[in-house]
């Protein structure tokens, strides 16, 4: 059997400034390196009143739940039931740790935040600043594909990309999902460069397997204006900061970061280029305190019903709001205004079976920050990276009519053919043995390889430009298979003669009697 997957101060004077105080035990004043560890180092900003209390914590398995809970109250007032059916639906995920503190789509920002009121230490990683950047390029990209399409690919629309991986199941959560979304980075690169996917990969001395795949999947984010996925199987103040990785890692990042000036990004990477500069100085022990002391700041709203203003160095990692629009890079006013910190990925899964007919069910990818580690003892926040594989069955559906959740869930149909957009036809359709019903379409010429004519295909649709010469070789080579070609009937099999006319019967029929004949469809598929 085969399977298919197709495929964001008074405030400080009142509320910090007062803790800070002199230390009285003649311990490392602010600014003093604590001595490095293999993995970074960790530099005291400020002397201040440690917290007194962990904050409230959530079990790893529940931060979904959290997640879709917020999704679910935006279109129910009864989210518990569309709660449930999502928390059913994970196909897979990416393992997280016992327990995490949550700020559901905002969990980076929201957490230094909370680290800055009060006075909880933090720990950052050169993936941990990868990923925000790379999910601003992102924001950046999709905010005007059709303006920056150019940079990446000569086609127009979706083309379609596919992966052939045979150990992939939707009801096996341990299935080697990790060997797929690299291969996807591959036949990106084929368009875009490989240059544009070396920059967007993590690839630092801290960087983890789901870190590397988290940033393969920002790739497929930025990238999915072009590109539809599919793959194939058969079958208040922050006292102190860790910072973490070598200072080749941040210098990967100052390189990195620049590289994506080239993509009308100057506006926003220049104002990272100094904060930058100041994470590499800080890897070789020369951490600047006052740099570090406006990593984030609050400031009191002076009026009723205003916002508090918050600014700092960290605000400038967001360069876009949830609609789409630039921030200042100066303030914000919270993290609402913002876009989630967590992408989401449409990915199709087809199970073909024996016959040639399939199942289709709709996927959505999650990946980004997931909440954040607490140290019970020292109360330091690190964000937590992760990813998730879900089947759409969820709120998505509520807003649906009986008719949209039909077409749009699982479905075994001869009907509706299988799409896909290409430039050439992928090995995966050519090593079939058997298909049912199948639309391309070519973004240019159609190019049908001799190799189609030794498949047993019922139906094929292709859309491209072609010469009478090519149909007339099409008709040959596909003499046992109903095919249109930009919607032209070229030949058409026995059975589907047969069928058309049993249908035309039936439609007199139901003109002459209005009841339909016994055993047919009107809509051409047998009962």
């Amino acid at each position: 059997m085969r399977y298919l997957l197709v495929y964001t101060c008074l405030f400080l004077t009142s509320a910090c400034m007062h803790a800070q105080k002199a230390d009285p035990t003649g311990k490392k004043r602010p600014g003093t390196l604590q001595p490095a560890t293999q993995t970074g180092v960790t530099f005291d900003i400020e002397t201040l009143e440690p917290p007194k209390d962990s904050l409230p914590e959530i079990a790893g398995d529940q931060v979904y739940k959290t997640l879709f809970t917020a999704d679910a109250r935006k279109v129910s007032k009864k989210p518990e039931a569309l709660v449930a059916i999502n928390q059913q639906s994970i196909v897979a995920r990416s393992a997280l740790p016992p327990t995490l503190v949550q700020y559901g789509y905002h969990s980076f920002f929201d957490g230094v935040y909370r680290a800055y009121s009060d006075h909880r230490p933090l720990v950052i990683s050169p993936d941990m600043i990868w990923l925000l950047i790379a999910q601003g390029f992102s924001q950046h990209i999709n905010s005007d594909p059709g303006k920056y399409r150019k940079y990446f690919v000569q086609h127009e629309g979706k083309q379609t990309l596919m992966v052939q991986n045979n150990a992939i199941r939707l009801d096996d959560p341990d299935s080697p999902w990790e060997q797929v979304f690299p291969e996807f980075s591959k036949q990106i690169a084929a368009h875009t460069g490989q240059e544009l996917i070396n920059t967007l990969t993590a690839d630092f001395s801290t960087t983890s397997t789901t870190t590397r795949l988290v940033s393969q999947m920002t790739i497929m984010d930025a990238m999915k204006s072009y590109f539809e996925y599919i793959v194939f199987m058969i079958g208040c103040g922050i006292p102190r900061v860790t910072l973490e990785g070598t200072t080749a890692d941040w210098k990967a990042i100052y390189k990195k970061a620049n590289s994506l000036k080239k993509y009308d990004l100057d506006w926003w990477l220049k104002e990272l280029d100094p904060i930058l500069t100041q994470f590499v100085a800080a890897s070789k022990g020369n951490a600047d305190k006052d740099f570090w002391r406006n990593l984030f700041k609050v400031h009191k709203a002076g009026k009723p019903y205003q916002s508090n203003k918050i600014d700092g160095w960290f605000v400038k990692f967001f360069p876009y709001t949830r609609d789409g629009k630039r921030n200042d890079l100066q303030s914000l006013t919270g993290s609402s205004n913002l876009p989630d910190e967590i992408v989401k990925v449409p990915l199709r899964h087809v199970f073909q079976h024996p016959d040639g007919t399939t199942t289709q069910t709709p996927l959505e990818l999650w990946a980004g920050f997931m909440g954040l580690q607490q140290n019970s003892r020292h109360f330091t926040l690190k964000p937590e990276i992760g990813w998730m594989i879900k089947t759409k069955t969820g709120a998505e559906h509520e807003i649906q009519s009986d008719l949209e959740r039909q077409l749009s869930g699982p479905q075994r149909s001869e009907m509706f053919p299988m799409e896909i957009r290409v430039t050439t036809i992928p090995d995966v359709i050519l090593n079939l043995k058997k298909i049912n019903n199948l639309a391309i379409t070519f973004t240019d010429s159609i190019r049908v390889p001799d190799a189609m004519g030794s498949i047993a295909i019922e139906r094929l649709a292709l859309n491209g430009k072609i010469s009478n010469a090519g149909k007339q070789r099409l008709k040959q080579l596909l003499i046992n298979t109903t095919l249109r070609v930009n919607g032209e009937l070229i030949n058409q099999t026995a059975a589907d003669k047969e069928q058309e006319r049993a249908r035309k019967e039936a439609l007199d029929k139901i003109i002459k009697t209005g009841q339909p004949a016994p055993g047919i469809r009107t809509n051409g598929g047998r009962k």
